[in-house]
């Protein structure tokens, strides 16, 4: 990194410094005696001796140096001297850091044009559920009337009836007419208009299709209604919500002051409900849910710090990746969201398998308690503090979106495309983050039981099969988001392309990769909760053994959804032709964004309004 000059930082309830690692060490063992330990902070490399190694390794987090000699004293291997003497080196040698130094890198990358976000669009994917539909709405109008707030309303609807879609308008043209309010409809006709204009505009018609009207005819669509809601709001900030959220908020349980910077890929903490067990009324509280999204979107991390200020500890485990995109961009953030209270909108529990620290306590306090979280998913879960990262879990819940500069498109069909979306915007545009807000939206779904963790065979879905093969892909930092964008289209189109063999082995490899590191990671559990409840220990050593069963077999890699959906011979096929049509959306995307905002320039209205 650059050697700026470091401006004057007053941190916060700070007696002493406090240091950690600088971060993104990658560290490679020369023999038993010798370290080299590479610092991509400053691009910098060093030869550690076995004692300064061991004291590095001792050193998690950021705490002063009493504390990180403390904590190596505890450890045992060194005595006090030869500690003393390596945390000196490693300060020496800027392995070890200020924290006050990230902070201050943070200050002094602030960008130029930094306008505060304002949301102009609530905007509501929605599918066969007409009373749900009219229950979202208007709670959302009712909060942007209480906080005198001119909200646009757009709905994109994918609802398989015709009598549907017509309740849907007819709730909505109710809703207009006692609130006074801005709504926009697209169902299929409107979607089809739309998609029309756009490649008059010079958008290959192949490409606007895809993004938006399920040519491939899959099951699910949704992310093609979030690409008509994208580009219905092209230079405004926006927020999608899903048609089973209510807009009433609860703060975190044990909400905390400032910032926080992590590298956690999902820095959301899970507070689960007993059996029968409701969210108490009193703990909503009355908030302006528009003003907690511009609390941080389109903020750049400098301008966090100075509104918010900092915890005594700022930074958790703080990659190098986020350091280049606050020098290269700001590190603004590009997407918001608040967590949940009520339903988890997971399909799965298995996730909740790998819980530790405060999460995993609340979830394994009884037998009772556990089995209810695993088939009933009640819960609520959100960040403990504003939180930005550089690579996170998204989920569409409630999503704040930054569309005045260049966001991806989702993957327009099948599940799991809030993944896809966060692991798209990660490759492509460096300068961008995703905040976490402390507060939980309501979250009502038809009520649903998963299923156990126990009996049958795991298998992936094309979901996870795209989110591994986007992640496989190494971003070509520096050069720009629609660069990036592009050269992971091309990335796609090429696999797409490829000999079905080479594809088909391709995934398997990735797949079996990340099977192994779900196994090493409950086993990593089992060894470390040896005291555990055994009903933890009986569901994780149970599905440890179906995945093992499961790797093996040779349709594993096999989207089941798609195998489902079109039979086990096309189903490799389509999720070949799926891979080659989203690289292609990719390329084309940036043209699509234009021709949208040059249709609303030239006063087309968005849908149909109501």
């Amino acid at each position: 990194m650059s050697a700026d000059p470091i401006p004057s930082f007053d941190a916060r309830a700070a007696d002493a410094l406090l240091y950690g690692p600088s971060p993104g060490l990658s560290r490679f063992p020369l023999g038993d005696t010798t370290e080299l330990v590479y610092c991509p902070y400053d691009r910098s490399k060093h030869v550690l001796s076995a004692a300064e190694a061991a004291v590095l390794n001792a050193c998690r987090g950021f705490a002063t140096l009493g504390e990180h000699a403390q904590r190596n004293l505890e450890v045992g291997k060194l005595d006090a001297t030869l500690i003393q003497s390596s945390l000196q080196r490693l300060v020496d040698a800027r392995l070890l850091v200020p924290q006050q130094d990230l902070v201050a890198r943070c200050l002094a990358h602030k960008p130029d044009d930094s306008t505060p976000a304002q949301i102009a669009s609530v905007c509501i994917p929605t599918r066969n559920r007409p009373e749900m539909l009219r229950r979202c709405v208007e709670s959302y109008i009712q909060c942007a009337q209480q906080y005198s707030r001119h909200i646009n309303f757009v709905i994109v609807d994918s609802s398989d009836d015709a009598s549907v879609r017509e309740r849907n308008v007819g709730a909505l043209s109710a809703l207009r007419k006692r609130y006074g309010v801005d709504i926009s409809y697209l169902g299929p006709a409107e979607k089809q208009d739309f998609a029309r204009r756009l490649a008059a505009q010079g958008p290959d018609p192949h490409c606007v299709d895809f993004a938006i009207l399920n040519p491939e005819g899959c099951p699910n669509d949704t992310g093609s209604n979030r690409n008509a809601l994208l580009l219905s709001t092209v230079g405004e900030c926006a927020i999608q919500v899903d048609d089973d959220t209510i807009c009433r908020v609860v703060p975190w349980i044990a909400k905390r002051d400032g910032v926080r910077f992590s590298s956690k890929f999902d820095p959301t903490e899970f507070a689960f409900l007993d059996e029968g067990e409701d969210i108490p009324a009193h703990r909503f509280e009355l908030q302006d849910f528009f003003a907690l999204h511009e609390t941080l979107l389109g903020r750049s991390a400098g301008e966090l710090i100075e509104t918010h200020g900092l915890e005594t500890v700022g930074f958790e485990r703080p990659t190098a990746t986020l350091f280049r995109r606050i020098e290269r961009g700001g590190a603004r953030v590009a997407a918001t969201a608040l967590g949940v209270a009520g339903d988890s909108g997971m399909g799965s529990s298995v996730y909740f398998l790998t819980f530790e620290g405060e999460s995993r306590a609340s979830l394994t306090r009884s037998e009772r308690v556990y089995r209810n979280a695993l088939s009933g998913h009640r819960l609520i879960r959100a960040a403990p503090q504003l939180t930005v990262v550089d690579d996170a879990h998204c989920m569409t819940l409630n999503l704040g979106l930054d569309n005045r500069r260049l966001l991806p498109p989702f993957m327009p069909v099948q599940r799991g495309e809030d993944d896809m979306f966060a692991a798209i915007l990660r490759s492509s545009a460096e300068g961008s983050t995703f905040g976490f807000l402390p507060w939980a939206l309501a979250h009502e779904p038809p009520p649903r039981r998963r299923l156990a963790l126990s009996g049958g065979r795991t298998r992936l879905f094309t979901g996870s099969v795209m989110l591994s093969l986007v992640r496989s892909f190494s971003p070509i930092e520096g050069k720009g988001p629609e660069r990036n964008l592009r050269a992971l289209g091309q990335w796609l189109r090429n696999w797409g392309g490829a000999p079905p063999g080479d594809l088909g082995e391709f995934v398997r490899v990735l797949a079996w990769q990340q099977a192994s590191r779900q196994i090493a990671k409950i086993e990593g559990l089992q060894a470390k909760y040896q005291d555990a409840p055994q009903f933890w220990a009986d569901d994780a050593a149970n599905y440890v053994a179906m995945l093992q069963a499961s790797v093996a077999q040779s349709n594993y890699a096999v989207p089941f959804d798609l195998e489902e959906a079109f039979g086990t011979g096309p189903a490799m096929e389509r999720l070949q032709r799926l891979a080659s049509r989203l690289g292609e959306l990719l390329q084309a995307w940036p043209d699509l964004r234009a021709a949208a905002k040059q249709d609303r320039a030239g006063g087309n209205p968005v849908g149909r309004r109501i």
